[in-house]
């Protein structure tokens, strides 16, 4: 197994059973995540990466042009972030951390 990927789903008994069975992996709606802050992880995060690409970039254009870009999405958050609370989204969460 050297050199792989090793995901890690914690689940219940009864869940496990249901994957290995089924050799599926369902998605859970966001509606019913205990964190609701999940709803918005991706778009945080592209955030995050925007950030991280204008202060890495060494081309003067494309910093400006994320720059903007970015700002077109924090100015927009508040209707995107209305949309996300009543839009159907759905996650799989992996770890990559052995617990």
């Amino acid at each position: 197994m050297d050199g792989q990927n090793i995901f890690y789903h914690y689940t219940s008994i009864n869940s496990l059973y249901n994957i290995i069975m089924s050799r599926e992996l369902w998605l859970t709606n966001l509606k019913s995540s205990n964190d609701k802050s999940e709803r918005y992880y991706t778009v945080n995060h592209m955030l995050k990466d925007m950030d991280e690409i204008i202060n890495n970039s060494t081309d003067d254009n494309f910093k400006q042009y994320l720059s903007l870009l970015k700002k077109s999405f924090e100015t927009h958050m508040p209707d995107l972030k209305n949309y996300l609370k009543k839009s159907d989204g759905y996650s799989l969460s992996l770890t990559d951390k052995k617990r």
